[in-house]
């Protein structure tokens, strides 16, 4: 597991957040390959570095819920749309 400095502002995944940060990271690859972006692009126009693009993508690291709005129009869609299927996949595992 990813150890990330506290003041870092990158919070590494827990084993019972794992399942849901993975899901979102490919939902993030998913629809950064959709609009033929590459890391590089997508960490340009967040801010961040291409680095933290990959760790997000695999499920490594948290995405601040304060990114969701940036992340969301990046990727070209509604926030709702950005996490949409993975609140249909969570109400499930009830």
């Amino acid at each position: 597991m990813l150890m990330a400095a506290p003041h870092s502002g990158l919070l590494a995944v827990t084993p019972d957040e794992e399942d849901f940060y993975k899901s979102l990271g490919r939902r993030i690859a998913e629809l950064r390959t959709a609009r033929d972006m590459t890391q590089q692009q997508l960490a340009d126009e967040l801010g961040l570095s291409q680095k933290t693009v990959g760790h997000y993508e695999v499920g490594r690291i948290r995405l601040q819920i304060s990114m969701l709005p940036a992340m969301a129009n990046s990727l070209g869609v509604t926030i709702q749309t950005f996490l949409g299927p993975l609140a249909k996949s969570a109400g499930r595992r009830k």
